[in-house]
């Protein structure tokens, strides 16, 4: 995965609690996430299914009409709301220990100190439905609103 982060302005980190990475992924790296995630969606991927948490969206597009999230696939549909357990996958478990990641961690954590992710997620507001999920953001190809 490319790295295309600025310089870590730690003394803004230091007092401000947070700093600006910049664009971390190259535009292919980007949408190599976008299809692997829709080929795990509709099925086509080398993953271990059981172990992820699928939720598909609701028909109605009403977010009290959502199905339960459990594990495994529940068909192929690019209607996911929620998948959890990404970090089996090999491309999103680059991502998540992308090297601006675990230059953080070091830094924050201590250098050598073990870090876990405790959710690797996607959210998804497939755009046909727009569920009503109040301070939620769609991001997709070419297009972003906030809802």
């Amino acid at each position: 995965m490319a790295i295309n982060a600025l310089p870590i302005d730690w003394e803004g980190f230091n007092r401000d609690g947070y700093v600006r990475l910049g664009r971390l992924l190259a535009g292919d790296d980007f949408s190599r996430l976008q299809d692997r995630i829709d080929s795990i969606m509709l099925g086509h991927a080398d993953v271990e299914y059981d172990r992820l948490m699928m939720q598909l969206d609701s028909s109605s597009g009403d977010y009290r009409d959502l199905g339960e999230q459990t594990l495994g696939f529940k068909g192929p549909s690019l209607a996911y709301r929620k998948i959890e357990g990404l970090e089996i996958d090999p491309l999103f478990r680059a991502w998540v220990q992308h090297p601006v990641a675990a230059e953080i961690c070091g830094r924050v954590y201590g250098e050598g100190v073990p870090v876990a992710t405790f959710r690797s997620m996607f959210m998804n507001n497939p755009p046909r439905l727009a569920p009503c999920c109040p301070g939620t953001r769609t991001v997709g190809r070419g297009s972003t609103a906030i809802r």
